[in-house]
């Protein structure tokens, strides 16, 4: 999952959006890696180091919460999915 994002708000807790393309190079995709395009947000609190977010590809949204140490590990939930362990780093 890769994107670009810019600050729409400031504060204790910054918040950021902009558009995301996630791509699945897993053995299921038989004709060459899946791409397929959404949105993100993402909110950071820094005295917390606590990054959350909301991931909206294909129609159905997914939330994230992670706490920093050399990135930000936590947990993406998708509806009637099982939780996934996922680790974002923000440059």
């Amino acid at each position: 999952m890769t994107g670009t994002v810019t600050e729409t708000a400031s504060g204790q807790i910054k918040e950021y959006s902009g558009p995301l393309t996630m791509k699945h190079v897993g053995l299921c995709t038989q004709d060459g890696p899946e791409e397929k395009t959404g949105e993100m947000r993402l909110q950071i609190s820094a005295s917390l180091s606590q990054l959350n977010a909301t991931f909206s590809v294909a129609g159905v949204e997914c939330t994230y919460s992670g706490r920093l140490s050399d990135s930000y590990t936590g947990m993406m939930r998708c509806p009637a999915r099982q939780a996934v362990p996922l680790k974002l780093w923000v440059r």
